[in-house]
């Protein structure tokens, strides 16, 4: 069983010690840690206590954690937990950190953290771990025109490998991290103890990190599996300027590409694949949007073309929310 995100994460958490015997879970850290990394704060803390680079940092849950900051403007304030940079805010005066700590005050989720805002660049590492060693990573940074550019730095590989070993971690991790303009130093900024938003990039350009830890379950050595790499990927999905392309079974084939690339490319681009019919799907809806809100046609036709909507609607399995946590 593999867990796909946070909620996902969680539940399976929980879950593992009860399943059936011959049931095997992807690799996963310790529940506690999992929380510890999550929740901005406790990671503050943990970076704190192993003695790894991040910013200060300091809890605020009302008015006079606020007054007692000693942390200078600007700052980044954020939710102890939260993802996609929901709720981040950049603070440059007084006032809005006053209106942003009284916006903020009855969080149900611990309150919020302040950090210094450090002028640089982001930068992100994606691990694979046995057991507190690193035997798989790509580290990133995105570039202009919706391009990730993968590279090759020894300083954020040795940051992520001492949180790893310091902490035992086991399984996949994406670790945010912020390079400091006046010095090129690397900081932690955020830790995401699961799979990632930008995963795709990395299976797209040769590491596919679901593969290498089904691999690891099975005791395999990954040092014949898993090779670093130094490239720049675009997006290889299906978009209205590369449907064209997609129809002709992905010819001719994107220009720039690594072989592993233009193997995913022909993937995604191949006839019969289930993303020309995601696409075809969000088509029909705008269409059908369109048609009924728009150009409202008689009747017979909105009917019509209700039966086509229906037949070609996706079908989405009920969830029962509580099942999640």
């Amino acid at each position: 069983m593999v867990a796909a995100d946070t909620r996902g994460s969680r539940f399976l958490l929980r879950a593992a010690p009860t399943l059936q015997a011959g049931v095997s879970c992807f690799p996963m850290c310790e529940p506690d840690l999992f929380e510890e990394l999550y929740d901005k704060w406790r990671f503050a803390k943990l970076l704190e206590k192993l003695s790894l680079p991040h910013p200060p940092t300091e809890l605020i849950r009302d008015f006079q954690d606020v007054g007692r900051s000693k942390i200078c403007l600007p700052i980044l304030i954020k939710p102890t937990q939260g993802e996609n940079g929901d709720q981040i805010e950049k603070i440059t005066t007084d006032a809005e950190l006053r209106r942003a700590a009284a916006a903020r005050a009855n969080s149900p989720i611990g309150g919020s953290i302040i950090q210094s805002f450090v002028a640089g660049s982001d930068i992100d590492i994606s691990l694979l771990a046995d057991h507190g060693r690193v035997v798989a990573w790509t580290i990133q940074q995105r570039a202009r025109n919706g391009v990730m550019r993968f590279i090759n730095r020894t300083d954020i590989l040795e940051l992520g490998e001492n949180l790893v070993r310091k902490t035992n971690y086991h399984g996949v991790i994406h670790l945010d991290l912020r390079i400091d303009q006046r010095n090129g130093k690397a900081f932690f900024v955020d830790a995401n103890p699961r799979f990632w938003g930008s995963l795709k990039y990395s299976v797209w350009s040769g590491v596919n990190f679901l593969e290498l830890g089904l691999r690891m379950m099975e005791g395999k050595k990954l040092s014949r599996q898993f090779s670093p790499i130094v490239t720049d990927c675009p997006n290889l999905a299906i978009t209205p300027r590369s449907l064209w392309r997609a129809l002709l079974g992905g010819w001719p084939v994107q220009r720039g590409l690594t072989d592993a690339q233009r193997r995913s490319w022909r993937f995604l681009h191949g006839i019969g694949n289930g993303q020309i019919c995601d696409f075809g799907q969000t088509l029909l809806v705008g269409v059908h949007k369109l048609v009924h809100e728009w150009l409202q046609p008689p009747a017979a036709m909105r009917l019509f073309l209700q039966r086509a909507f229906d037949r070609h609607r996706p079908i989405t399995p009920p969830q029962d929310p509580t099942a999640l946590g």
